[in-house]
């Protein structure tokens, strides 16, 4: 007997890798988009992307275009190969197919935290897609596998847009601020996120885990936590009309799905732990599906998924 098992959104997550799928607007089929740490092939990749990033947000970064597309290709090497293994730094890439679509890079940080992010960027036709909070959170994970308490970044004046992205991770903000290294005339705010930071909040207690479990290498709890906050992200994501598109691909639109500065839904914690209950029950309604049909493996591991989201279903139904 067949059983028509219908999924909302999945994620896995193979070794070194993280994979989330998302329906663009307007598009029937699902998308996914792997994150992953940099390897040593990645060299033209990474600079390709980085030129790319450069070019398009100017504002976002501490460097320039001009100065990075003359570097020679040993300097590309020695940083691909310096993020591409340990705790010191890392870089983590975002793939769709096989087109880098964005970075995101972390290094240990003498500002008063114990690393700081780096470099994050998503193509613009992405954003608003849950992409940049996959690469927020590999780098938060990489961290805190590597010791890390507080995490910290600076976020140009008036990017309203990253900055609201940080706020909802857990960053605040310090006070600090300088000027924007590659243009003066800019400034830049100081951010930090702590490990600790706002427990009553749902989605920081699924972080917290979500660190935990990939420091723990517990590949079933990592998986389900990746889902689950993925699924509030596409929750918080702005509606875009289909009827905007004009009846173009996403990347030939105006602007990309959920790329303009459309504000996001903020969802309640109480919105939050039901959204949590939502994944728990729709995991064991299709365990269930999946026993009827003699597939007791695939209900084993929907059950598994289920018991790591309703140990923090009751905690956070005590809040």
């Amino acid at each position: 007997m067949r059983v028509a098992i219908h999924r909302p959104y999945v994620t896995c997550e193979p070794r070194q890798a993280s994979v989330i799928g998302w329906r663009a607007a307007g598009c029937g089929s699902m998308m996914a988009v792997v994150i992953r740490r940099i390897t040593t092939g990645d060299v033209e990749v990474f600079r390709q992307t980085r030129l790319r990033a450069l070019a398009d947000s100017p504002a976002s970064f501490g460097s320039t275009y001009d100065a990075e597309v003359a570097r020679r290709a040993t300097w590309w090497s020695e940083r691909v190969a310096a993020a591409s293994d340990g705790d010191e730094q890392a870089m983590f890439l975002a793939f769709d197919g096989d087109e880098c679509i964005g970075l995101a890079g972390g290094f240990t940080d003498d500002l008063g935290a114990d690393r700081q992010l780096i470099s994050m960027w998503v193509a613009p036709e992405y954003r608003g897609s849950g992409v940049a909070t996959e690469l927020v959170d590999a780098v938060l994970g990489w961290a805190v596998d590597g010791g890390a308490r507080t995490v910290g970044l600076w976020v140009t004046e008036g990017n309203g847009r990253a900055r609201r992205l940080y706020e909802r991770l857990g960053f605040v903000v310090t006070g600090e601020v300088q000027p924007l290294p590659s243009d003066p005339s800019k400034d830049e705010i100081r951010m930090v996120y702590r490990a600790t930071a706002k427990p009553d909040d749902p989605r920081v207690q699924l972080r917290e885990r979500l660190a935990a479990a990939m420091k723990q290498r517990d590949s079933v709890a990592v998986r389900v936590l990746r889902t689950t906050i993925a699924a509030i992200d596409n929750a918080e994501a702005p509606a875009v009309d289909p009827a905007e598109l004009g009846g173009m691909a996403i990347e030939r639109s105006p602007r990309g799905a959920g790329a303009g500065e459309v504000p996001r839904t903020q969802l309640t914690a109480t919105e939050m732990r039901a959204l949590v209950r939502r994944e728990i029950d729709d995991r064991l309604q299709t365990a269930a599906e999946y026993e009827l049909a003699g597939r007791a493996e695939h209900a084993e591991r929907l059950r598994a998924e289920a018991a790591v989201l309703g140990d923090l279903g009751a905690s956070a139904s005590r809040l």
